[in-house]
This record gives structure tokens, C-alpha cells and sequence, in this order.
């Protein structure tokens, strides 16, 4: 699990209802961070020969809504890197045992901080799911404790999908107020300098007539 100040585990409030008389753990655990500008945020997981991490992020606020990200093995190998990415999902079975770095990077912006979330799918979340699986000692329960598990993987997966769409509908949304305020705003300086160019022809003409006149 990596190491975090404040982390935030989702629960299925729902399926605890349910199926509350089986001991029960999400496979995943959720994550919320604040990059400064100009600044990197990075965590670290210990992982054995083989184990296998997954990993996801998406920007909800801040910018263009990007980030860059990289993983890097023990022997400082970069193992997998993206530049001003909102949303990416990687994930890798551990070639050698040691501890892994994966770092969020808010370089590219001088005065913009950026906020994101991302979740996290490691040797921790399953151990604690398989934790509360030994507890169930009855074998008619073996089969659906993995039916179970199934789910709960399929339900956080959706989700996770849902708090997506709806940060991006967010996002979309304020973009498209921001170009409406700014079309307004240039429809009313077009608008004025209209007026201004079509008083300026009337008053250039009236003063060439009134000089005809004269002569």
C-alpha cells in the first residue's frame, strides 16, 4: 500500500447490506491529492518476484486537466512513463523484488496546482481481502466468497467509472461555461465596435459634405 497521509477507502455500502454475514474487504483502495505547482507527488510499494500492481488516476481539477506520471523499478528503471495525461491505467507483474516509485508530476505548469485521484490495486488490498476470507472456515462458503469477490471487483470497477464521467461531465461543463461568458463578452466588444466605426462614418462624411458646401 502506498505510503499516504490522508487516504479515503470507498465501501459498498450496498453490498455489505446484502451480504453482511460474510466478512468482506474491497480488493482496491482510493486515493485523493493536491500537486502544487511546478511540483511532484510520489509513492512507493514494496512489491515480491511476480506480484502484480495496478494502478489509475484521472485529474479532476487544475489547467488543462493533465498530469505526467511514471513508474520506476527498484534499480531506478523506468518502467512505464506519460506526459499531460488526464486519466491513465497501467498495470505490471514485478520482475524483481524491491520497492517501486510512482510519481504524479506538475511540472509543466508555473501557477496552476492541480488536483487528482487515483486507485490502487497491490499485494496490501489483496491480503487484506484474503484476511477476511480465512475467516470463513465452512467450504460450502469457498464458492461463493469467490462469486463475491468477483463482484466486488466488478462493482468498484464501475465505480470507479461513475466518479469518472462525472468529474469529466464537470469538467466539460465548465469549459463550456467558460466559452459562453467568452463569446458573450467578444459579441459585446464587437457589438460596440460597430457603433463606434459606424459613428465615425457618418461623422467623417457630414464634415466632407459641410467642406463640399463650402467651397
Amino acid at each position: 500500500m502506498p505510503h499516504l497521509h490522508t487516504p479515503s477507502i470507498s465501501l459498498f455500502t450496498l453490498l455489505v447490506t446484502l451480504l453482511s454475514f460474510l466478512p468482506f474487504a474491497s480488493a482496491f483502495s482510493a486515493f485523493g491529492i493536491h500537486i502544487r505547482a511546478g511540483g511532484r507527488e510520489c509513492f512507493y510499494e514494496k512489491l515480491k518476484q511476480n506480484e502484480r500492481l495496478d494502478l489509475s488516476f484521472e485529474v479532476s481539477q487544475g489547467g488543462q486537466m493533465d498530469i505526467d506520471f511514471w513508474i520506476s523499478s527498484p534499480n531506478g528503471n523506468t518502467l512505464y512513463s506519460v506526459q499531460k495525461q488526464s486519466t491513465t491505467s497501467f498495470g505490471f507483474n514485478a520482475d524483481q523484488e524491491g520497492t517501486y516509485t510512482y510519481c504524479f508530476g506538475n511540472g509543466m505548469s508555473t501557477v496552476t496546482d492541480k488536483t487528482l485521484s487515483f486507485t490502487v490495486q497491490g499485494p496490501d488490498e489483496w491480503a487484506k481481502l484474503d484476511e477476511k476470507m480465512l475467516l470463513e472456515d465452512d467450504d460450502s462458503h469457498e464458492g461463493l466468497a469467490q462469486e463475491i469477490q468477483t463482484l466486488a471487483n466488478g462493482l468498484e470497477a464501475m465505480n470507479d467509472e461513475q466518479a469518472y464521467m462525472k468529474r469529466r461531465e464537470e469538467a466539460h461543463r465548465k469549459t463550456a461555461e467558460s466559452t459562453n461568458r467568452r463569446i458573450l463578452w467578444w459579441s459585446l466588444f464587437e457589438a460596440l465596435l460597430l457603433v463606434g466605426i459606424c459613428r465615425f462614418q457618418v461623422s467623417y462624411l457630414k464634415r466632407f459634405f459641410e467642406v463640399k458646401r463650402l467651397v
